[in-house]
């Protein structure tokens, strides 16, 4: 089971079984200033605080870097990992990753 979140220009698939999850961002070539804000950035500051209130956030590298691209869509935006701090199998198995990594990649519509 697949959830998805989705804001203005940003769209969250979250596997809750497995703490999977991916973040679709817009294209940035599409962006619009409001002065010094843009319209991507302040529904990036809202996506981030409903990530955060259903338990999950940006995956980050081994040096602790965030957000981690895993892939592009078919029309190249970038999408971003995410984990979910208390997915509902603890310690889920490698082979319910991999199946909720697969459906996320298939929701998001992944090329790479």
């Amino acid at each position: 089971m697949i959830q998805t979140i989705e804001t203005g220009n940003y769209v969250a698939h979250l596997h809750p079984m497995s703490g999977e999850g991916v973040l679709v961002c817009p294209n940035p070539s599409r962006n619009v200033w409001l002065g010094a804000e843009s319209v991507h950035e302040a529904d990036w500051n809202a996506m981030i605080r409903r990530l955060d209130a259903v338990g999950y956030e940006l995956s980050d590298d081994e040096r602790g870097h965030a957000p981690v691209e895993c892939g592009q869509t078919r029309d190249g935006r970038a999408i971003v990992g995410l984990f979910g701090r208390d997915p509902i199998v603890t310690d889920p198995p490698l082979d319910l990753i991999a199946a909720g990594s697969q459906a996320l990649m298939l929701r998001a519509r992944v090329t790479s």
